[in-house]
């Protein structure tokens, strides 16, 4: 359904008809909703003539508005909470003359996104650039373009449409990135898309570097006419610039079958630091068109696929591996790994993806263990190294679950002795190489792991994963582990 509004002098008058509607991108941010939810287009009504008055709109949806007099101006918001992408769409009634409308996409803070002057000779549907947003509101206004002046303007009506989709995958820039200081924080290895709206946008990036590493920068976008052009420049943590790419059609080689330019730089060594990228464009030739950047970026510590890992995993040949700023964790170099009577044993990790700890086994080259029991010499990876203040503040918090709750707290006793002590603790792994914690039986997968103690069970402090022994009150309930296995009996 289209909602159509008409304006004299005298008030407003709002008829319906059935419209069929073009296909709408799949919607659901800000306050509005779009798919498998049935929407009407929002009223042009009252006097929207300001930023202050304008008329809430839905997205994806025809509105149908008019300029009542050459005076008259139309102002619309809509609002996103995600970040998100976006395209106007205009559709001008038709008169033979080249006067028209001015349509312009603002930011609450007046930064103009997109502005466009619309010949009413135009047959054809005016679209802007997809357009990157932030969370946040944002603006239309219709007016009309006061160099092409046209008296009866107003006796038609315009369609104004915003096509809007979510950002889910965050690979759009966001404006206004008009600065350094406005900067988009960008991903390394990874497509970034953007467009340049108008002939004075400009596209800032920054992006962190944590070791030294070799930088390369692809440039693409996709051909649009005879002056599409397009830079990039990259600025170290001194500001001075240490790349560039330039591409245009005439230098680099048309694709006919992608209709794509697309250039990378020569690698390059760069240190840690701060890295901002600026990207501009040239001509008309690259409105309505978006283009591709991306940061190459490998760290000599880089295994296997190049790839730099933070915190997470590699897997290679069934086998788990721990990276931490690009250097695999647990191994013979790792001074973290525990050493026991003079012999490098591992190192117990915690894995915030998976809310877990796991042992890396030095032995395995830093293999993440799985289905082992591991005895620790000390119950906190770095007891090693605590005055007595740090070793009396540990075990005063010692028995609180992960979140700080000591519901769970019958062991906190044992931990205590063990850190003072200097007893260790043993822990058990599951078959994804997990800490486990809690009660545990040893049933079904882990009885394929510890055939020798099935139906056992076991009781593991869901703090440090110490296995109970002796007499230990659970839950108001007293229950004795074996001194030594820590069976349950």
């Amino acid at each position: 359904m289209r909602k159509r509004v008409f304006k004299n002098g005298r008030g407003y008058f709002l008829t319906t008809k059935m419209l069929t509607l073009s296909a709408a991108l799949a919607l659901s941010a800000g306050v509005f909703s779009v798919g498998g939810i049935d929407t009407y287009a929002a009223e042009e009504v009252g006097k929207n003539d300001t930023k202050e008055a304008a008329t809430q709109i839905n997205l994806n949806t025809d509105i149908t508005g008019n300029l009542g007099s050459e005076s008259d101006k139309d102002f619309y918001k809509f609002t996103v909470n995600e970040r998100s992408v976006a395209r106007v769409n205009f559709t001008n009634p038709y008169k033979n003359t080249s006067s028209g409308f001015l349509v312009k996409l603002f930011a609450e803070d007046d930064t103009v996104l997109f502005s466009e002057g619309i010949e009413l000779s135009n047959m054809a549907v005016t679209k802007s650039d997809q357009i990157g947003l932030a969370p946040g509101t944002y603006y239309i206004s219709v007016t009309q373009n006061q160099a092409s002046y046209y008296p009866d303007i107003g006796t038609d009506n315009y369609t104004l449409k915003v096509d809007f989709s979510q950002d889910n995958n965050k690979e759009w820039e966001y404006e206004v990135n008009d600065s350094n200081t406005s900067a988009n924080s960008i991903d390394l290895n990874k497509n970034t898309y953007g467009s340049i709206s108008k002939g004075t946008d400009v596209d800032f990036y920054t992006f962190n570097v944590d070791n030294n590493a070799t930088f390369s920068l692809t440039l693409g976008g996709e051909y649009y006419g005879t002056y599409c052009t397009w830079e990039a420049n990259v600025y170290g943590p001194n500001g001075d610039e240490i790349d560039s790419v330039y591409i245009t059609q005439g230098i680099i080689q048309d694709n006919a079958a992608t209709r794509r330019l697309e250039k990378t730089s020569d690698e390059k060594k760069i240190e840690a630091g701060k890295y901002y990228v600026k990207v501009i464009g040239f001509h008309t030739g690259v409105k309505n068109t978006k283009y591709t950047l991306k940061l190459n970026v490998v760290y000599p510590n880089s295994q296997n696929d190049g790839t730099y890992r933070n915190l997470e995993w590699e897997n290679v040949n069934g086998k788990s591996y721990w990276y931490e700023n690009g250097v695999r964790q647990g191994t013979a170099s790792d001074s973290k790994c525990f050493s026991y009577d003079g012999t490098l044993r591992g190192r117990e990790i915690y894995d915030p993806n998976s809310d877990g700890w796991y042992w890396l086994d030095v032995n395995a080259d830093g293999a993440k263990a799985v289905g082992k029991e591991v005895f620790m010499p000390y119950i906190y990876q770095n007891e090693k190294d605590w005055g007595e203040d740090e070793i009396n503040s540990n075990a005063a918090a010692s028995g609180a679950d992960a979140d700080g709750n000591y519901e769970h707290a019958e062991l906190s006793e044992q931990v205590k002795n063990a850190i003072h002590n200097k007893s260790g603790k043993w822990v058990r792994y599951d078959n994804n190489g997990k800490m486990l914690k809690g009660w545990v039986k040893i049933e079904g997968e882990l009885a394929n792991l510890y055939p020798d103690q099935a139906g056992n069970v076991y009781y593991y402090d869901r703090k440090t994963g110490l296995m109970a022994k002796g007499m230990t009150v659970i839950g108001g309930t007293t229950y004795y582990f074996d001194e030594i296995t820590g069976v349950l009996k």
